[in-house]
């Protein structure tokens, strides 16, 4: 039997032994990290798995763990960081992401799927998969119902069967008229077709197609008064209201006929021989006519004012000074290209009327400007008084004519061709759409609705219309200083 001595010995060894053990046990994961970071052995990379497709690619990191791309993978591969990159279980890196650079939901890290569109269901360039925008617009500008942001589809017509400049496939206005101003049955707003007959079929003069009258009678019969349905007309030029200078006065008739003038209305009339009329200070002209077969003119009269006080020049030579609620401005005396004779340019937009304006360091003018060298101090309801007159102004013909043609086209200032010829551009948006601005004044067809007042809107700015130019403003010259820098239409 052994001693207690000696079992006791034997009882400190196997504690001795286990306490090494566990030791051992302890840094055995240490040498392990220790012996990879050095290398001190290459550890063997596994072999890929074999029945791999030929397409496939193999990729191994630096401890041996492999992963399989396909051919349509290659592409991606650079992504994945040999170095250092290290991929999960499950194939994603620590932020998150696959080889391919998508994240658990399937986005990449620029939020977008592998077919290119974001979680809000649009890609990179803003459109859905059905090729519209947020606003729902495809790239053609066109959405959904195949109408564009102006309400227009792809052949150029709205909704209603209308274009851009307000005619449907016919060529026929809201209205009812064509762009020559004639209806579907070929008469005009005059109720005159193009050959000049009504729908009764008889001309301006009163006779049908084969000379005779409503009561069947023809010209010869009647006579050369029967015939002649003309009255006299008599116009002044230049014409009243405010001028710079003294005047010399012609009095133009639109027929053969007697004219007699007088400045008190009541006596000393005096027959027109062909003799200026000098005019120097503040006075009223009136004048009369009559023809051979009886028909007469009523009287008729013009108010001449002076105003030579300007000196310095507060305008451009080709512009005029109007004084409205205690502002002055400067006005083109014509329709741009502002020159006496010239046909006036339409068949333009609103952008194009700002940089013309621009560009001769003016601007366009606002419709309140406009209104008020239209209308002059005495309020005017048309550019030449305050009853409509038809041999006036350009309102009753068929196309634009040459600025300053009709002399008595011309407002207390003197600015011309306000009421007819062309409708005019404004700087102002319509209070009725602001998406539209005014155009003031009439047009040549536009008969009696060329009132200072008369603003039309439905024209779209970024379009150019046939009936439509506009004219220049400026800020009047201040003392001793130069006018406000004019602006253009930003486009």
């Amino acid at each position: 039997m052994e001693n207690k001595q000696d079992a006791d010995k034997k009882k400190t060894g196997r504690n001795n032994r286990f306490i090494a053990a566990l030791v051992i046990i302890l840094l055995l994961p240490m040498i392990f990290i220790v012996v990879c970071q050095l290398k001190i052995e290459p550890v063997t990379p596994m072999p890929p798995p074999s029945g791999l497709p030929d397409t496939a690619l193999v990729l191994t990191d630096s401890a041996g763990m492999f992963d399989t791309l396909n051919a349509a993978d290659v592409a991606d591969a650079t992504a994945v960081d040999m170095a250092g990159g290290r991929y999960g279980a499950g194939g994603y890196d620590s932020d998150g992401y696959n080889r391919r650079g998508y994240g658990r939901d399937g986005y990449d890290r620029d939020g977008y799927d592998k077919d290119g569109f974001g979680c809000d269901g649009y890609s990179r360039d803003g459109y859905d998969k059905d090729g519209y925008d947020r606003d729902g617009y495809d790239k053609g500008g066109y959405g959904r119902d195949g109408y564009d942001k102006d309400g227009y589809a792809s052949d150029g017509y709205d909704r209603d069967g209308y274009d851009r400049d307000g005619y449907d496939r016919d060529g026929y206005a809201r209205d009812g008229y064509d762009r020559e101003g004639y209806d579907r049955d070929g008469y005009g707003k005059d109720g005159y077709s193009r050959d000049g007959y009504d729908r009764e079929g008889y001309g301006r003069g009163g006779y049908n197609r084969e000379g005779k009258d409503r009561a069947g009678l023809n010209s010869v019969e009647m006579g050369p008064c029967a015939r002649d349905t003309v009255e006299p007309w008599v116009y002044a030029d230049p014409s009243g209201g405010l001028h710079r200078k003294a005047v010399s006065v012609k009095l133009a008739a639109n027929k053969k006929c007697k004219i007699y003038w007088s400045f008190d209305g009541v006596k000393e009339w005096k027959l027109y021989a062909g003799q200026p009329i000098n005019i120097s200070k503040a006075a009223t002209l009136y004048y009369k006519a009559s023809d051979s077969c009886g028909r007469v003119m009523d009287v008729r009269s013009k108010r001449y004012e002076f105003d030579a006080a300007q000196a310095p020049p507060v305008c451009l030579s080709d512009m005029e000074r109007v004084k409205a609620g205690g502002k002055e401005f400067c006005v083109d005396a014509y329709q741009w290209p502002n020159r006496k004779g010239a046909v006036p340019n339409s068949f333009v937009s609103l952008y194009q009327a700002m940089d013309s304006c621009f560009s001769v360091r003016k601007r366009l003018c606002s419709s309140d400007e406009w209104t008020a060298a239209c209308e002059g101090p005495e309020k005017w309801k048309y550019l030449y008084g305050e009853v409509y007159e038809s041999n006036a102004c350009v309102t009753r013909d068929t196309s634009v004519q040459k600025s300053g043609g009709k002399p008595e086209c011309r407002g207390y200032y003197a600015v011309f061709d306000m009421s007819g010829n062309l409708g005019e551009w404004t700087s102002t948006p319509s209070a009725a759409d602001r998406s539209f601005h005014n155009v003031m004044g009439g047009y040549w067809a536009s008969g009696n609705q060329s009132r200072c007042s008369d603003a039309r809107y439905s024209y779209y700015p970024q379009n150019m219309h046939n009936p439509v130019g506009f004219r220049c403003c400026k800020d009047a010259e201040p003392a001793g200083g130069a006018p406000a820098k004019p602006k253009g239409s930003g486009r």
